[in-house]
C-alpha cells in the first residue's frame, strides 16, 4: 500500500511538471519605451504583471529577460519557479520590485531588437499555458529595420521559423511614448496590425496587443 501511494504521488508530480506553464517577460529597455522613462508607467505595468503571476500554479516558471541593443548584457535572464518556498504572491512581489526599478536602473538604449529577441529567445511554448508578455512600445528600430519606416507602414520581414509555436503572446505598451503619451491613432493601428500579422506567422497561438497596461 505504501509503495502504491508513493507511485501515485510520483505520477502526480510528473503530471504537474508536464503541464507546468512558462511565463516569459520580455522587457524593452530602449530609450523609446516609457518602461525605463516613467516611474508611474513602470508601476502600472508591474501591477498588471502581478495579477498574472498571482494566477500561476506550483511548477510554473517565470523568466524575466531584457532586450534593446542586443548586447551580451541581455543574454542572461532571471528565473523563478513557483513552489511551496516560492508561492505566487512571493514571486509577484519580487518581480514587481524589479519592474518598478527599471526607470532608476536603465538609462535607455539606442536600438530596439524586438525581432531578434523573438526569433532567438527559445521560449519553450510547447507546454500548456505558456505565455510571452512583451513590455515594449512596439517600434522595432535596429540595424536591420528602421522604426520610422515601420510607422509609415513598411512590412516587417517574415519570421525565419515558427519560433513562437503555441505561445500566448501579449504586447503591453504598444504605441506609448517615453513621456507617457501616445502615438497618433493611425500609427498605433499600423503597429498593432504589423505585429499581429508577424506574431501569427511566427506560430503564436493567440495575440493580444495593448496600448495601456
Amino acid at each position: 500500500m505504501k509503495i502504491f501511494a508513493v507511485l501515485i504521488l510520483a505520477l502526480t508530480l510528473i503530471a504537474a511538471t508536464v503541464q507546468a506553464g512558462n511565463l516569459t517577460l520580455g522587457a524593452d529597455v530602449s530609450a523609446s519605451n516609457p518602461l525605463v522613462a516613467s516611474t508611474t508607467y513602470a508601476d502600472a505595468v508591474a501591477e498588471r504583471i502581478s495579477g498574472k503571476i498571482n494566477g500561476l500554479e506550483y511548477g510554473d516558471r517565470i523568466s524575466l529577460k531584457t532586450f534593446g541593443n542586443g548586447g551580451i548584457e541581455h543574454i542572461k535572464d532571471k528565473s523563478l519557479r513557483i513552489s511551496r518556498q516560492m508561492p505566487p504572491q512571493k514571486a509577484a512581489t519580487l518581480v514587481v520590485g524589479v519592474i518598478k526599478a527599471f526607470p532608476r536602473q536603465h538609462k535607455g538604449e539606442n536600438s530596439t531588437n524586438i525581432l531578434a529577441f523573438l526569433e532567438n529567445g527559445h521560449f519553450a511554448c510547447d507546454k500548456d499555458g505558456s505565455a510571452l508578455w512583451l513590455l515594449t512600445d512596439g517600434i522595432e528600430h535596429s540595424i536591420d529595420f528602421n522604426g520610422n519606416d515601420l510607422l509609415k507602414g513598411k512590412k516587417l520581414p517574415d519570421p525565419y521559423e515558427k519560433a513562437l509555436e503555441g505561445c500566448e503572446v501579449v504586447m503591453i505598451g504598444v504605441g506609448r511614448l517615453p513621456s507617457g503619451g501616445r502615438l497618433p491613432r493611425n500609427q498605433i493601428h499600423i503597429l498593432k496590425t504589423a505585429w499581429t500579422q508577424w506574431l501569427k506567422k511566427a506560430g503564436a497561438a493567440s495575440v493580444q496587443i495593448l496600448v495601456d497596461p
